[in-house]
């Protein structure tokens, strides 16, 4: 699995690429809130994750739904996104995943994009211009199909797929989790200089850490 870096001064020359985003999921870890409605300064998690893909231009974004979609549907109002319903979602992330590239494999068999992400919801830290810089990083891949992002030994999300790819995704058992450990030489990974891709909330004591952090947002469990 080779490093790739953005090159300087290719900011303008992103490629273009679509995203799912997982929100089905019933936050069992945390012990009771529902992490995709912990507020970061006022606002619900999963919809600041939602327009920090937006923000960073990719187009579409769609959002895996599953557990309790009422309520979270709502915290996403007004912003252009694609929302489905996996209605098999007490199956796992691995369905979901599925799901949503299925929603997606017909945008992305025209050739308009270069790849997608998947996306996880409960990324506190991750910022658009994060974003952009594994975009730039995923259009100078060379050969690789796969980019999974880094930082300080740990992986983290979203990962980017090459669009061409949706069909083996979609055939693979296990996913694109199992794809990647099949096919490490397809893969590249991006050493990210920030904890953006790999700080997330799954405990409680994720928030305690967070709150924690020099210049931390305002945080509220719901």
């Amino acid at each position: 699995m080779d490093a790739v870096s953005p090159t300087p001064g290719q900011a303008g020359a992103l490629p273009r690429l679509a995203a799912v985003l997982l929100a089905a999921g019933e936050s069992r870890r945390m012990g009771g809130p529902n992490k995709l409605m912990i507020e970061l300064d006022g606002e619900p998690l999963v919809r600041r994750t939602a327009r920090t893909l937006l923000a960073a231009g990719f187009d579409p974004v769609l959002v895996v739904l599953g557990h309790a979609p009422e309520r979270i549907r709502p915290l996403l109002d007004g912003l252009p996104l694609r929302l489905i319903e996996n209605p098999a979602w007490q199956e796992g992330q691995r369905g979901s995943v599925r799901a949503g590239l299925a929603a997606l494999a017909p945008v992305l068999a025209t050739g308009t994009h270069a790849g997608v992400a998947v996306a996880l919801s409960d990324l506190p830290l991750l910022q658009p211009a994060h974003l952009r810089e594994l975009a730039q990083a995923f259009a100078g891949r060379g050969a690789a199909r796969c980019l999974v992002p880094r930082h300080a030994g740990e992986r983290g999300n979203p990962v980017l797929f090459e669009a061409s790819l949706m069909p083996e995704l979609l055939a693979e058992p296990g996913g694109p989790r199992d794809w990647i450990a099949s096919h490490a030489g397809a893969v590249s990974r991006f050493e990210a200089a920030h904890p953006g891709f790999t700080t997330d909330l799954d405990t409680l004591a994720d928030v305690a850490t967070l709150k924690a952090m020099p210049g931390a947002p305002r945080i509220r469990l719901p």
